[in-house]
Parts: structure tokens; C-alpha cells; sequence
């Protein structure tokens, strides 16, 4: 992290959840000496219209990669990840607390490329809602 904070551009954290993220912030600033670097995260998520919707496709993620326990064992692991994960307003959310926060860039991760509607939908949401 020493490194990054006193040289890189952009330092890209995978998977953080928000009180993650601040602990690590604080370090990384430690070492950084005041330098800009531009901070994203890289995540998968989960996202719906509705809760109906967004467990159905925590459902299918769950099918897809063997995850026992179905759509709640998806929604466990999503958020002790602290991935991205539910409905368009919680969503909206998530990554606006995280902008907050002073993360200034997001690469989400498409896991289920079987499922268009939901990545759709999060392309929708990112241009019209945030």
C-alpha cells in the first residue's frame, strides 16, 4: 500500500465494504503525503427493480455458481463483501455513499453474462440515477 500511496495514479480496491474502505483510506493517506490518486472499486453486483426481481437474481447467481442456501446465501456473501447489491434505489445508494466517501470510480464486475436485464438495468441506473 506504501507504494501505491507514494506513486501510483489510481489505487483500485477490490471488494471493500464502506468501514474497510475508511480504515484502509486512512492508511494509505498516511503514506500518500498529500498526493491525488485517484481511488475505484472493482465489484461485483446484484440489482433489481424491485426486491421480487433482485431475488431472482441473486437466485440465479446462486444456481449459476453453486452457492448453497439460494438467493440468501447470495445476498450474505455479496454484502460481507460489500459488493453492490440491491434494489435501483438501494443501488443508488450504495454507490453514493461510497462517492462520499471519496471513491471516484466504480468497475463493476458482470458475473452472470447469461442474465442481459439485470446488467440492462445497471447500465440504466448509472446513467439516469447517479
Amino acid at each position: 500500500m506504501e507504494a501505491a500511496a507514494q506513486m501510483a495514479d489510481e489505487w483500485d480496491i477490490f471488494g471493500p465494504t464502506l468501514d474497510l474502505y475508511r480504515r484502509l483510506r486512512r492508511v494509505f493517506d498516511s503514506y500518500s503525503a498529500g498526493r491525488e490518486v485517484q481511488v475505484s472499486q472493482m465489484d461485483a453486483f446484484l440489482i433489481g427493480e424491485n426486491t421480487r426481481e433482485l431475488k431472482e437474481n441473486a437466485s440465479r447467481h446462486a444456481k449459476l455458481f453453486g452457492i448453497a442456501g439460494g438467493a440468501d446465501a447470495a445476498f450474505e456473501l455479496f454484502r460481507g463483501r460489500g459488493a453492490f447489491i440491491g434494489t435501483v434505489a438501494e443501488f443508488v445508494e450504495q454507490v453514493n455513499e461510497r462517492l462520499e466517501a471519496g471513491i471516484q470510480k466504480f468497475y463493476f464486475q458482470i458475473l452472470n453474462t447469461q442474465n442481459k436485464a439485470m446488467v440492462n438495468l445497471l447500465t440504466r441506473t448509472l446513467r439516469e440515477e447517479i
